[in-house]
């Protein structure tokens, strides 16, 4: 039985280095890889023009794309939305709120399951990328906590 290696791509901008994941993939975007896309950390912001640049990207890219806000979601829903997906995009945005909306949905638990269990691909952009880390120590001074 051959071992699942989890993958993750932690990016700056996403949108700006996004090509490279290609190499990692073991199919073609073409082949209609699905992805799911999280938006929810941009949720405090106004402009979200940033959120609109990556997914934009991926879907250039030929990628099957679909929003998951886990905002206000269980564990079960999560599981259910995430089930038939071979990538997970977390879009840029508020670290903290994110962290919040991550921490009240299992969020990390699920994900877990799927990059550990199933292989699936991890992807987060911008300050987000910071929750793959052992903590989000590193963001703080860059982060508007009032936003939250």
């Amino acid at each position: 039985m051959s071992q699942i290696i989890p993958q993750l791509f932690l990016a700056s901008v996403g949108s700006k280095s996004l090509d490279k994941i290609a190499n990692l993939l073991p199919h073609k975007p073409k082949d209609q890889m699905r992805v799911a896309f999280i938006p929810t950390a941009a949720d405090p912001y106004k402009d979200k023009w940033f959120v609109k640049e990556d997914r934009d990207k991926l879907v250039e890219m030929g990628f099957d794309v679909f929003d998951v806000d886990i905002k206000d979601k269980t564990k079960r829903d999560l599981e259910e939305e995430l089930r038939n997906i071979d990538i997970i995009f977390v879009a840029g945005g508020n670290t903290f709120y994110l962290l919040d909306q991550v921490q009240s949905s299992d969020f990390k638990e699920v994900v877990k399951t799927l990059i550990v269990g199933r292989g699936v691909l991890y992807v987060a952009s911008s300050a987000v990328a910071v929750l793959a880390g052992p903590d989000i120590k590193p963001i703080d001074l860059l982060e508007d906590l009032s936003i939250v």
